[in-house]
This record gives structure tokens, C-alpha cells and sequence, in this order.
């Protein structure tokens, strides 16, 4: 296995995405909301995995920190000057009293608000953990989300009805989206998440949760469990996936990570899938230009 060539090609995948931006500004801000290093103590209070600040400059974005240390008052003062704002992958509870958690669900109320008032798009990415704070917000359930065992594995998307109303897989023609389906392109590192369950189980939350955001895509875990894996709101520019997204394209020493490249044996669907990817994520970057912002 040829690691540098590999390297070399998933940066040239997530340079394409984002590297089609033809508006102002050239190269939008992105917020990166921190994390706490509970399990790091000695690398300080905050944190960020260097993998999100690669994927954000590899597709042509600037990458800045943003603490969730900061009162309401501070976050709100940078979240006029960003673009964007992505909810990073992580372990901790969903629990209000939680900084981290009351901070995200802070930014995610100025961006309706940023919608609602003055109809600017300040889109929002969450992925993992971030995916999964996206829906307990939209429906304000503290429980909503569902235990199953999805960690660790490798899979296609099963899109769903919705896929021809997508925001984010607008224009795919179906040659292409037919990778998303037919290989393990996307991996999952969860353990919580959105199941067809919680349909009759809080059947209130998830009727808030359907009105909120067009589900995409749904997948299942070892047991069957069906769970939400893609989704998107039907008013505001939030977006999320449970899969973990370009994460994993910056970790080489999990063999995992390179898990499509070893199923994707032949140039031209490497190829090709560069394209899907290209496609699929440049809808990001028109979005985030549409805010003139100064940082």
C-alpha cells in the first residue's frame, strides 16, 4: 500500500470540493467550535482535531478557532464575523448544563436568527457528535437520541425518498450517487444516535424532527437498528452527517480509514468518486459565500 499516493489523492479530493467558490469572499471564515480535553489534560482546556482545520484550508476556507469557553455575549460577537460554523465529532453527553453543549446550542439559535431576521445564510456542519446535537436542538428532547452499535463500520448511504428535494446532492446525476449506494464510502464511529424507534417512542420529538430537517439518508447498524445517517433543514442552512466525513481522510494509520480505497480497486472509480465528492459538498461553499463577513 502506497501511503504517500494515497495521501496524496484524498487531498486532492477535498481540495476539489470546496476550490469552486467564485464569490465573495474568495475564501470563506469557518468557526470550528472547541471541545474540552477531558481526556487530555496535559494539552491544555481546548481542543480541535487538526484533521477538521486540514479538511476546511485543503478546500480552500480559513479555519478559526472558536472557544466554547466564551459567555454568550463573545460568541455571538464572532459569530458575525464568520461564514460558517462546524460542530466537530466527540464523546460528551448532551446535557445543557454542560459549557461545550449550551455554547453549540447558542450558535445554533443565532443561525435560525440570522435567518429568520435579516435572511442571511450562516450555514451550520455537524458531524458525530455534531449530527446528533443538531437533533436534539431542533426538537429540544434530551432523550431523543437511541442507543445501537454502529461503531466502527464501513457503509453505503440508503437515501430515502427525500434525496430528489437534497440541498446537498442537488444536480448528482444518478451514475454518480449510485457510489454513495453501492460501496462502503462513508464509516461510522458512533454509538447514539436517530432511529426509526423513536418514531412511536417519542413520536412528538420526532414529528418535530422530520418538520425541522429532511432526512437524506438512513443506514443500519450490526443489529439491524435502523438509525438517520444524513440530514438536512428544510429552512435553515443546517446540515449534518453521523457518518464521520473527511475526518478519517487525514488518519492513515487506521487501516479503516483507507477502507474504500481498498474496495475501490480501479482508477476510474477512483476517479469518479472524486467527482461525487466534488459534487456533492460544493453546494457547501456557495452557501458560506453568501454572507460578507470580516474576521
Amino acid at each position: 500500500m502506497n501511503f504517500p499516493f494515497f495521501r496524496l489523492l484524498f487531498l486532492f479530493i477535498i481540495f476539489s470540493i470546496f476550490s469552486t467558490c467564485n464569490t465573495s469572499p474568495s475564501h470563506p471564515i469557518i468557526g470550528i467550535l472547541t471541545q474540552p480535553t477531558t481526556n487530555y489534560p496535559d494539552f491544555g482546556k481546548v481542543y480541535v482535531p487538526s484533521s477538521y482545520v486540514k479538511w476546511i484550508e485543503a478546500s480552500g476556507g480559513k479555519a478559526v478557532y472558536i472557544d466554547y469557553q466564551l459567555s454568550h455575549s463573545e460568541l455571538e460577537q464572532l459569530f458575525n464575523k464568520v461564514n460558517g460554523l462546524v460542530f466537530i465529532g466527540g464523546g460528551l453527553d448532551i446535557d445543557p448544563h454542560i459549557k461545550y453543549i449550551d455554547s453549540a446550542w447558542y450558535l445554533f439559535n443565532l443561525t435560525k436568527q440570522a435567518y429568520d431576521k435579516h435572511n442571511e445564510w450562516v450555514p451550520i456542519w455537524g458531524t458525530c457528535l455534531g449530527f446528533q446535537m443538531l437533533s436534539v436542538f431542533s426538537t429540544g428532547d434530551l432523550d431523543f437520541l437511541d442507543r445501537f452499535d454502529s461503531w466502527d463500520m464501513a457503509l453505503p448511504l440508503n437515501f430515502t425518498t427525500q434525496l430528489k428535494e437534497s440541498r446537498i446532492f442537488k444536480g448528482i446525476p444518478s451514475s454518480y450517487l449510485n457510489y454513495f449506494q453501492k460501496y462502503n464510502v462513508t464509516i461510522n464511529w458512533h454509538t447514539y444516535g436517530v432511529t426509526s424507534g423513536y418514531q412511536t417512542k417519542h413520536k412528538e420529538s420526532f414529528q418535530k424532527y422530520s418538520s425541522f430537517f429532511r432526512i437524506v439518508s438512513n443506514n443500519s447498524g450490526r443489529k439491524g437498528k435502523n438509525f438517520v445517517s444524513t440530514i438536512e433543514s428544510y429552512r435553515y442552512p443546517i446540515y449534518g452527517s453521523q457518518w464521520v466525513n473527511f475526518f478519517v481522510l487525514f488518519f492513515f494509520f487506521i487501516e479503516k480509514c483507507i477502507f474504500f480505497l481498498y474496495e475501490l480497486r480501479s482508477r476510474q472509480i477512483c476517479g469518479e468518486l472524486k467527482m461525487v465528492f466534488k459534487l456533492a459538498f460544493k453546494f457547501m461553499v456557495h452557501k458560506e459565500c453568501q454572507a460578507k463577513r470580516n474576521f
